[in-house]
């Protein structure tokens, strides 16, 4: 006996982010707090800083699972994103999967164990993405800097064409069992995993 599944999605994901920082004392009403700053008075030297980020997670993905007779099983997975995070020629990221699981205990030859409840061998290699950075660090930036009465600028982060998806490759096979009616069970792993950019 045969089944097939498959499961197709789009998915979009976009995070804007607005931040204000300063430094206020000397209160003479506390209940409005951030909201009243101007009531305080400024506090130290620290200069006033505030900006805004956006950026743009699409993501393409698909699985389809096999199975025959109960005993084989395949699942294979594929998603592509696109982050706005990245440099113009690394937007894109591809991350593929594939697993396999044999259910041992169905096959004929251990039909006749009676203590044995289940034995699965399983198989599996796929990479994943990392996008978490910040916003437009692959950019060449400029901040104000005030000196004296004045503003001037400069560079706040270096350009970096070259900065891509961080990937991570994984490669694992393992081993469940079960006696007696799964009251006993042992699961075993071993695995290697190797992370890139």
């Amino acid at each position: 006996m045969h089944s097939f599944d498959a499961l197709a999605g789009y998915t979009f994901q976009d995070t804007k982010t607005s931040f204000l920082s300063t430094l206020s004392a000397g209160f003479t009403n506390e209940d409005l707090g951030v909201n009243n700053l101007q009531d305080g008075k400024p506090y130290g030297s620290r200069p006033i800083f505030s900006g805004f980020t956006e950026s743009e997670l699409h993501s393409v993905l698909g699985r389809v699972n096999y199975s025959m007779y109960d005993r084989y099983h395949l699942t294979g997975n594929f998603r592509s994103d696109y982050s706005t995070r990245f440099a113009k020629n690394h937007k894109w990221g591809i991350f593929p999967s594939i697993g396999f699981a044999w259910n041992i205990n169905e096959e004929a030859f251990l039909k006749n164990v009676k203590n044995l409840s289940n034995l699965k061998l399983r198989l599996s290699a796929g990479t994943v993405g990392n996008q978490e950075i910040g916003d437009y660090e692959y950019l060449q930036t400029l901040e104000a800097v005030h000196y004296g009465d004045g503003v001037a600028y400069r560079v706040g982060n270096r350009s970096n064409e070259d900065l891509k998806w961080e990937t991570t490759s994984q490669y694992n096979i393992g081993l469940d069992a079960g006696f007696l009616n799964n009251r006993i069970s042992v699961t075993a792993d071993v695995y290697a995993k190797k992370t890139s950019d």
